[in-house]
């Protein structure tokens, strides 16, 4: 594996920090500090530095805080690129944007191993920070940094390996543990990748001891990726009882109340439904031309990426959703696209922070997974999530069979369109993509179509020749 975009050098190290907000994020003010290489990370101070580094490189357009959701939802099927456009994300209607010669997946790929290369910088070192007084509160900063390692190779599984149990399973990623910016890994197994993040989830849980707050990873945050990473493995039973433990935490879920102001100002600083979002604020976001709030939205820099009004003419008038963050309004109605578009208003500015985890999200795993064990139970379960925090008046349209599982996805797609699952959704489950009706567009990728599978980035296949190439490119 080739490290780009990485903040540590080898010898002296110059490590950039921006603050954030809560616990040991709190007022630790924008600074550089220059280290010896031999003994870069001596004391607790250093580590809470570095941690927060850690964080901060979460906050990357070009991944994480904004392309990350884009392309989940323009390569899925419930969204598109309008004819009123800047040039950005339109080669997404056709899937042109997936390609190995410097496509959509390299900043995706570049940035995620820059975050990982700094969590294996910040891991040489447990088990090295002595100090019998802080013992705890250090053990704790090294969980953020396996939780977080965790988290990024989740997504690149995500884009650049085939589902658990499907295909060659040999065709992994290069799964780096350590600090060495000249290796030159092969891909691993799946499994073992999978493995591998099983392994930091539980490093991180046993040794974060505290609620952090929803700007930094937390236990509930922990059982829900846990819980996540187990649907993506077919592991059903498992995947049940850590969507149950993050459901027994103690965040509240989103109501049907709370709804209208989730995405503002109120439920961005609010204690409930949030796990965990990447902080931003308006000096610290990543700027209204490259934020998701950029090209999402009418009130947006570029406003030209919508949902699809064929899929929201699916939701009833009564579902709190269908207004709340999905209108049909006069500046959408006034645009080319045929048919209309669904203004999307969850992220109407840069300084809003980017959920990347939330409680629902435990509902809808629980759901699929009580699908593929317990039908009847998922059928129940979604009726009354449904029912009682989004629509009541909601009346299930199937309780078994392919259709009850298209009704889940309908209803997560719904819930967190512009938040990151899409497209995966319908990798995992085999699902084609059809984006014929809108504006002329005849392009369909059929189930299982190589193209769900993103190529390795070609600038790694040149630094790297031990990387094999995903079938199909």
């Amino acid at each position: 594996m080739k490290f780009k975009n990485i903040f540590i050098a080898t010898s002296v190290i110059a490590l950039s920090f921006t603050s954030c907000a809560e616990g040991f994020l709190e007022d630790l003010p924008s600074s550089a500090i220059v280290i010896d290489g031999n003994n870069a990370l001596a004391t607790k101070s250093d580590l809470e530095l570095a941690v927060n580094g850690l964080y901060g490189k979460l906050n990357s357009a070009s991944a994480l805080a904004a392309n990350h959701q884009t392309y989940q939802e323009l390569t899925g099927d419930l969204a598109f690129v309008g004819i009123s456009n800047s040039g950005r994300f339109t080669q997404t209607n056709g899937w042109g944007h997936i390609n190995a010669d410097e496509g959509a997946g390299t900043g995706i790929w570049n940035q995620i191993y820059g975050v990982i290369a700094n969590a294996n910088f910040i891991l040489e070192y447990e088990g090295k920070i002595a100090s019998e007084q802080d013992a705890e509160e250090i053990a704790e900063l090294f969980a953020h940094a396996h939780a977080i390692r965790a988290y990024c190779y989740s997504v690149l599984m995500q884009y650049f390996a085939p589902n658990f149990g499907d295909a060659n399973q040999n065709l992994g990623v290069p799964y780096p543990t350590t600090f060495d910016i000249n290796a030159k890994l092969p891909r691993s197994t799946v499994n073992e990748v999978y493995n591998g993040i099983l392994s930091d989830l539980t490093a991180a849980k046993t040794n974060m001891l505290t609620n952090n707050g929803n700007k930094k990873f937390n236990p509930e945050t922990l059982d829900l990726l846990t819980a996540r990473v187990y649907l993506y493995m077919k592991n059903y039973p498992k995947a049940i009882e850590f969507a149950d433990l993050a459901l027994n935490g103690p965040t509240p879920l989103l109501t049907r109340a709370q709804v209208n102001t989730y995405f503002g100002p109120v439920g961005e600083n609010a204690s409930y439904e949030t796990l965990f979002q990447i902080y931003e604020s308006a000096n610290e976001n990543p700027g209204s031309n490259e934020a998701i709030s950029a090209t999402w939205s009418s009130v947006g820099t570029y406003h030209q990426n919508w949902m699809r009004r064929s899929f929201w003419q699916t939701f009833p008038s009564t579902d709190i959703r269908k207004t709340a963050w999905y209108p049909d309004n006069a500046a959408v109605n006034a645009l080319m696209d045929d048919p209309k578009p669904i203004d999307v208003r969850k992220y109407v500015t840069p300084s809003r922070d980017v959920v990347l985890f939330r409680k629902t999200e435990a509902k809808f795993i629980q759901f699929e997974a009580l699908y593929h064990t317990n039908p009847s139970a998922a059928a129940t379960e979604l009726f009354n999530w449904v029912k009682t925090y989004r629509d009541t008046g909601y009346v299930l349209p199937a309780t078994s069979g392919q259709a009850l599982l298209d009704e889940i996805l309908r209803q997560k797609g719904f819930e967190f369109f512009l938040e990151g699952h899409r497209f995966t959704d319908l990798k995992r489950n085999h699902k084609p993509v059809d984006k014929t009706g809108q504006n002329s567009n005849t392009f369909v990728a059929a189930a299982d179509y190589y193209k769900f599978i993103w190529p390795i980035p070609i600038s790694e296949m040149q630094t790297n020749p031990n990387v094999v190439q995903n079938p199909g490119y």
